[in-house]
């Protein structure tokens, strides 16, 4: 069923808008207007799937290729689907021809240029010539950056669903055990607790920590090792998850111990801050200054994102975004800290603004203590 608060919004925004027709070209826009998720969108580039909204139209048109027809007329609310046969028609001939029919091939047209291939841009610049072509990315962030109530639902399953599958595989962890066996583990609860699909899996232990996005492997954990996971599931809509979680392996150090409270200290404050009219760039320079004013440099360039079906939606916690936060929105926070040498420490949790206090979406267990398995 489509969430009708959704395409009522974004047929408002769009009405407001100086466009005369949007094209949703990425996986994340198109399923956001389709509500059918494709998931070779992201595995071939080639095969777009295009969803077309006039100003003023009820309903869009939607574009696919004829392998993906079925699902799309199964899965997606809209009712004009039309196929083009891939690699003998062209999306982009297919696309003209509805500017046509919606007599925009003079108007003014938003598309995803940072998304779409340079011959397929070359080749419909061709056939609308006098079609003003605009990048139209800022648009669609803006439109998806506050959640219905319906979207805030799904992404607090998806996040509750990610910390059981976590402290589950973290809470089997041994001395003994390899990387890739709790990464199977981790694999295992996601699917087993709804997700669709794996989305991404972040998991290192020992000074494989310092990689800040290492894969599972044969490295054999080791009583006192600090192992952390940053990691993600697909869940249905395409709405996703992300979220940092640690344990230490057996006993822990004092430095492990203090490290991660402090940290985790953080977390609970920066969350505490995700208020209405707060911008990125104070969350972000406050939470530099309490980490230097301990001791720690701040390099990263930002310290949190919002989330949806991408994973990094805007806003970004960054110091060049003054954008005020606003009720409705989805972020997630993350302090990160890197002892050289040692271990790279990292927490992130997924928090709802709203008009009062902030609400966490992706906690099913406490993690205010570190868990120590094998201990």
């Amino acid at each position: 069923m489509a969430d009708e608060i959704k395409l009522e919004r974004f047929k408002r925004a769009l009405s407001e808008s100086d466009f005369d027709v949007v094209v949703a070209v990425t996986p994340e826009n198109s399923w956001y207007l389709s509500e059918a998720v494709i998931d070779t969108q992201r595995s071939l580039l080639e095969r777009l799937a295009l969803v077309v909204w006039a100003k003023g139209a009820e309903e869009p048109l939607y574009i696919v290729c004829t392998n993906e027809q079925v699902q799309a007329r199964h899965d997606s609310w809209i009712k004009d689907i039309r196929g083009y046969v891939e690699y003998a028609q062209s999306p982009m001939q297919f696309l003209a021809d509805a500017l046509a029919e919606l007599g925009a091939t003079t108007a003014r047209v938003g598309i995803e240029k940072h998304f779409l291939q340079t011959h397929y841009y070359e080749e419909l610049k061709a056939l609308v010539p006098k079609t003003r072509l605009d990048e139209v990315g800022e648009f669609f962030d803006r439109v998806r950056a506050i959640k219905t109530p319906d979207e805030v639902r799904r992404m607090e399953e998806a996040g509750v669903a990610t910390d059981r599958a976590i402290r589950k595989a973290f809470e089997a962890a041994r001395p003994g055990m390899t990387e890739r066996q709790v990464g199977v583990m981790l694999t295992s609860e996601l699917i087993l607790n709804g997700a669709e699909s794996q989305g991404f899996q972040v998991l290192a232990a020992g000074a494989n920590t310092m990689m800040t996005h290492h894969r599972a492997g044969d490295y054999v954990l080791q009583s006192g090792d600090f192992m952390r996971t940053d990691f993600g599931g697909v869940f249905p809509g395409g709405y996703q998850s992300d979220l940092g979680r640690a344990v230490v392996i057996g006993k822990p150090s004092q430095r492990q111990l203090d490290t991660y409270s402090f940290i985790y200290g953080e977390l609970e404050q920066m969350i505490s801050e995700l208020r209405p009219g707060v911008t990125p760039r104070e969350l972000f320079l406050a939470h530099k200054s309490r980490w230097e004013a301990h001791g720690w440099p701040m390099p990263r360039p930002h310290i949190g994102h919002s989330i949806g079906i991408g994973i990094h939606e805007h806003p970004l916690i960054r110091p060049g975004d003054d954008s005020p936060l606003q009720p409705g929105m989805i972020i997630c926070v993350e302090p990160a800290h890197t002892i050289p040498g040692i271990e790279r420490y990292h927490m992130e949790d997924t928090v709802l603004v709203t008009e009062g206090e902030p609400r966490i979406l992706s906690r099913f267990h406490n993690w205010s203590e570190l868990l120590t398995p094998g201990a």
